[in-house]
């Protein structure tokens, strides 16, 4: 239903990349874990700025920050 000579138009915006998580998420505070589960959680959520934002709110609550939870 979308192109150009169509009516309805879409824009595919990508995801964020790990540097760019991680400087969000240190204005939520401090968040330790390995580079395998950093990896493994940007791929899980696409890289979704307000699914990762919701995500780090819910890991500092749960986890107090001290780590990121395996998927």
């Amino acid at each position: 239903m979308s192109g150009e000579n169509l009516g309805v138009r879409s824009l595919p915006i990508p995801g964020l990349q790990l540097a760019e998580i991680k400087q969000m998420w240190s204005a939520r505070g401090a968040f330790q874990g390995t580079a395998t589960e950093w990896n493994r959680l940007v791929d899980y959520y696409g890289g979704n700025p307000i699914i990762l934002a919701i995500v780090a709110t819910t890991i500092q609550h749960l986890f107090s920050g001290s780590t990121i939870p395996s998927f």
